[in-house]
């Protein structure tokens, strides 16, 4: 049964003091021992690094998206022209926004949800 622990800080900066965990796993002793694979968990992501990296990526995208909807605008024409182009243009600055913030969420849910049932585990070679 899984038990609960108290949430404590959500988007805790400090990292956990464990080390990448680093054990061997299991394997056929027919193999070399160059192919032996080890695994590493991957235990702690820091929120305001993941917040940055997705909110990079979300600006990139609405640097190649909002181009083109402004173009589909100025084609359609209309009296609300002025407002959506102004809109769109309103994109490039929420959508990165919107990405930091998620990537904050999602890196402060994995962190708790690794610190109850353990983080991604990764086999290396």
């Amino acid at each position: 049964m899984l038990s609960v622990a108290p949430l404590g800080n959500f988007m805790d900066f400090n990292p956990p003091t464990r080390q990448l965990v680093m054990q061997e796993a299991d394997f056929d002793s027919t193999q070399p021992a160059t192919t032996r694979a080890t695994t590493a968990e991957f235990a702690y992501m820091h929120p305001l690094q993941a917040g940055k990296v997705v909110g990079l990526i979300y600006a990139f995208l609405a640097l190649i998206f909002v181009p083109f909807l402004i173009l589909i605008i100025l084609g359609k024409g209309g009296p609300d022209a002025v407002g959506e182009i102004i809109g769109a243009a309103a994109m490039m600055l929420i959508y990165p926004l919107v990405g930091f913030l998620g990537g904050v969420v999602i890196a402060s849910l994995y962190n708790f949800a690794a610190k109850q049932i353990g983080g991604f585990r990764i086999d290396l070679k």
